[in-house]
């Protein structure tokens, strides 16, 4: 049985296999394709009809690999796009990294003279 994305896909790529009588009835719910190739072969159908049904598979198989390629394109734009966020959030936290160090630095080259101001004032109370 074929899948129900599948079958979504090919319903939307294939309008024009889905209203030919001969190819309308895989696109019907339930598809019994048990039932489908037993017919067929009781049937004994001729080259030309297989030749259809071949020419129907194929065209979906096209319709589906556009599908796939399209939605492979998109991917790969969204892939991108994360990969150029991440390289600018690397860049942001190595900035807001080095502004910490540097805060750091600020506090400690601040906190002994304050320190000795603190101990001189202290002193002169």
């Amino acid at each position: 049985s074929i899948s129900v994305p599948v079958r979504a896909m090919a319903a939307r790529g294939s309008s024009s296999l889905r209203d030919d009588g001969e190819f309308a009835q895989f696109f019907a719910e339930p598809f019994d394709a048990t039932l489908l190739s037993s017919t067929l072969i009781e049937a004994d159908a001729d080259a030309s009809y297989l030749a259809r049904l071949n020419g129907g598979i194929a065209r979906l198989e096209r319709d589906a690999g556009a599908e796939v390629s399209a939605n492979t394109n998109e991917l790969v734009e969204h892939i991108e796009s994360v990969l150029e966020l991440e390289s600018k959030l690397a860049v942001a936290r190595e900035r807001a990294e080095l502004v910490a160090r540097s805060a750091h630095r600020v506090q400690a080259s601040l906190t002994a003279p304050c320190d000795r101001l603190r101990g001189h004032a202290a002193e002169l109370r």
